[in-house]
């Protein structure tokens, strides 16, 4: 976040938001060193119902003020994919580029999940191999098998 808010300069503004209190903020300012990035802190009474925070996902929020995208894909189900989303939707914003699909892009890892008809595939991971359809379903290859 700190590099988006250095690389992006006044075209965008960026926030770290910790969830458990000012002492854990001011651990992530230490840590990774937020200079450009503003840092601040929610307590649980405030924390926002309309988004994910953190490792779960990003909020987008667009010039405005408007929320854009209430959760990127969480960094702990894509890894860098999630980084990747994220600034494909920042140059969109900023008029760079086309916004990016919803969901896991092709190559992301993901976590089955909502299937009624093979529940016993539900919690495996495997690997996004076509775009989200219109119905926001990807196809996932799970070893030979594809869904």
């Amino acid at each position: 976040m700190e590099r988006w808010a250095q690389d992006y300069g006044p075209a965008a503004n960026f926030v770290c938001v910790s969830c458990a209190g000012p002492d854990l903020a001011a651990e992530f300012g230490r840590t990774l060193r937020l200079a450009a990035c503003a840092n601040t802190w929610v307590d649980e009474a405030n924390m926002p119902t309309w988004g994910q925070l953190g490792c779960n996902g990003l909020i987008v929020l667009d010039g405005a003020g408007t929320v854009v995208c209430r959760s990127s894909p969480a960094f702990l189900d894509v890894r860098e994919e999630a980084f990747e989303y994220v600034e494909t939707l920042l140059a969109a914003l900023l008029g760079t580029d086309p916004p990016p699909p919803p969901g896991p892009r092709p190559g992301a890892r993901v976590r089955v999940s909502g299937l009624a008809k093979r529940p016993d595939l539900n919690g495996q991971e495997g690997t996004c191999v076509g775009e989200v359809d219109a119905r926001m379903r990807i196809a996932v290859a799970l070893g030979k098998e594809t869904l």
